[in-house]
């Protein structure tokens, strides 16, 4: 086809050329408007409706170098069934590998939604921990559902959110939505005392305590109001002096006439109302100083009018040379105020020429700031992006010392499960203690029995004599012979016996040395491990780049010797078990028994006593 795809609706053209149908050429070109006549092409339209594809699904984009062009390429995750074309659409219409939005919570609001795309098959996964899903307040009462990014930021501001008194030590336990009430009445809280002044309503105390101590403050407290002795009016204790000082209520002694006069009535009690006292002439302030008593100060009024007049008039005079003087002052400041003034304004024109070339220096000096602000700007992006590349590095190469250690730990472990550890050593010394009183009893058992067998002996023959007294003589040699053979059989025994018992002993600090010596191993190998695992800190690989080289050479000797010490310790146990092998072969084989070489102490004294007892009982 014209368009290089799978022909879309083919038809068969007048010219017998096959076309989609939306390819069909103009007849004339495009400027005739014309097109070739068509006829459906059915068969052809039959065999592309069976032609097999791939679901669209199984395919994604992928953007095609530099040219833009969008091209596309297989996704092995996606839909692998085999099409036709003729059910391509319904297949994909309801296709589990579609690519669909998450959406949740499906609000109305599409900024609130989750605007992860994924396939069909993926998204009940992705749902199921999608930071936009809807969880529950784990707070009891609340009950309300948010998304789940934003559920850290709903419990901080609950009002659900379980609460302890932040005032020790109070136990008051409760919800934010109680903690307000609580506060307001919490006997551990710091208050404030706030009891006004009477008498400067704008002061007050600003002693600070807790709750339950304020009463016993407030009956001390400054500012408590106390009654005025006089007026009874409340007033702050600290003001109570003070008023009652100048209350006017207060009475005072007259002493002209020994009355208790109140203090606001005592200047008109004394010009008016007080009968022994003596009044000033009405023109004392002109200058007259007499003093007369109320009924003879209108005489005196009479009598002295003219040295009163004359008084009048010097005052008078006085009054106006003052005003001349004050006149002449008043002429002198207003021209000293003028000339301060038109040196002010000199001043000021000085002053506003400084300002102007200050503006002007004040400028150049903020285009210079930005200018190295910019620079230093640039200079920490610069830095910056350094620092960030180093980052990476050093992750990488933190990732990488992670990996190698996390190895060198695992091989450790791995030594260290073949070594015995505290349990199964102390397992070892009970099977050894077992093993040595089991072997005790054997000896008295063995004991038991040399004295059985001797005394048996004993009897038979004594039996011997009695049946042989024709033979006496060859009876009394046989009975020496007897004898003697139990007094070297007492003598085999107790030298067994000796032998076995040191066997015993070796056996048991061969036993315990082995296990003292584990037991130092495995403290070793704990103390290479704790070190292993401080060497894994980060930040102690950052700083020990320079020499990773050496440190893991040294690591590798630390693990050859470890490796050569549990060999050597392993060489050591079965040399060990093969020398007790030895012995125990040699002791069975006396006795008529078989066995290997690895033996160990309870086999091994076992075998001795059986072994004894039967060569005695030969």
């Amino acid at each position: 086809p014209i368009c290089a795809d799978v022909f879309n609706e083919p038809v068969v053209s007048d010219d017998g050329v096959t076309y989609c149908r939306t390819c069909v050429p103009l007849v004339g070109g495009a400027e005739s408007g014309g097109a070739l006549g068509q006829a459906p092409d059915e068969s052809l339209l039959g065999a592309v409706r069976h032609l097999p594809i791939a679901c669209r699904h199984a395919l994604v984009r992928r953007k095609g170098g530099d040219s833009g062009v969008t091209a596309w390429r297989y996704d092995h995750s996606g839909c692998q069934q085999t099409l036709t074309v003729a059910s391509r659409l319904e297949h994909e219409a309801s296709c589990h590998f579609a690519f669909a939005p998450c959406g949740l919570p499906f609000s109305d609001s599409p900024m609130d939604n989750c605007a992860h795309v994924a396939r069909k098959v993926a998204l009940e996964q992705h749902r199921r921990t999608c930071s936009h899903r809807l969880v529950d307040c784990t707070y009891k009462g609340c009950g309300r559902r948010v998304q789940a990014r934003k559920l850290a930021d709903h419990q901080n501001v609950c009002w659900h959110k379980p609460l302890e008194c932040p005032n020790a030590p109070c136990m008051w336990r409760g919800t934010r939505r109680e903690l307000g009430a609580h506060m307001d009445v919490c006997p551990e809280a710091e208050v404030v005392c706030g009891r006004e002044d009477t008498e400067r309503p704008s002061e007050c105390c600003k002693h600070g305590c807790r709750r339950r101590m304020l009463d016993i403050h407030r009956t001390q407290c400054d500012y408590r109001p106390v009654a005025c002795q006089y007026c009874k009016t409340h007033v702050s204790y600290l003001r109570l002096r003070q008023h009652e000082e100048t209350c006017e209520y207060r009475k005072v002694l007259c002493e002209d006439c020994g009355q208790m006069v109140p203090h606001r009535r005592f200047a008109e009690h004394t010009r008016l109302n007080c009968a022994a006292a003596s009044r000033r002439c009405e023109f004392a302030d002109y200058g007259c100083t007499d003093r007369c008593a109320p009924g003879e100060l209108a005489s005196h009024l009479i009598e002295n009018a003219h040295a009163h007049l004359r008084l009048v008039m010097l005052q008078l005079e006085r009054v106006k040379g003052d005003m001349t003087s004050w006149s002449e002052d008043v002429t002198g400041v207003r021209q000293a105020v003028i000339a301060s003034v038109q040196r002010s304004a000199e001043e000021l024109d000085q002053v506003r020429e400084q300002v102007n070339k200050m503006r002007a220096d004040g400028e150049a000096e903020t285009l210079e700031l930005r200018r190295r602000v910019d620079t230093l700007q640039r200079l920490y992006e610069e830095t910056e992006r350094g620092f960030r590349r180093q980052l990476v590095e050093v992750d990488e190469e933190v990732r990488q010392r992670t990996t190698l250690i996390a190895d060198e730990n695992r091989a450790l472990r791995e030594v260290l499960a073949g070594c015995l550890t505290h349990d199964q050593l102390r397992e070892v010394l009970r099977e050894v203690e077992a093993g040595r009183v089991n072997a005790k009893e054997q000896v008295e058992a063995v004991r038991a029995q040399v004295e059985r067998h001797s005394l048996a002996w004993e009897a038979d023959a004594g039996a011997l004599n009695a049946l042989a007294r024709d033979t006496a003589r060859e009876g009394a040699v046989a009975a020496k012979g007897l004898r003697e053979q139990c007094v070297d059989l007492a003598v085999a025994n107790k030298e067994r016996w000796g032998a076995l018992w040191g066997e015993m002993r070796a056996v048991g600090r061969a036993y315990a040395a082995e296990a003292t010596a584990c037991h130092a191993r495995g403290a070793v190998l704990e103390g290479r491990l704790e070190r292993l695992n401080e060497n894994n800190n980060p930040h102690l690989l950052v700083r020990s780049n320079g020499s990773g080289g050496a440190q893991q050479a040294q690591r590798d000797a630390a693990s050859r010797k470890l490796g050569s010490e549990h060999g050597g310790a392993a060489r050591g146990d079965r040399a060990d078990s093969a020398r007790g092998g030895g012995v125990g072969s040699d002791v069975r084989g006396g006795a008529g028994g078989a066995g290997g070489g690895e033996t160990n102490a309870m086999a091994f004294l076992q075998a001795g006593a059986l072994g004894g007892a039967r060569r005695g009982g030969g």
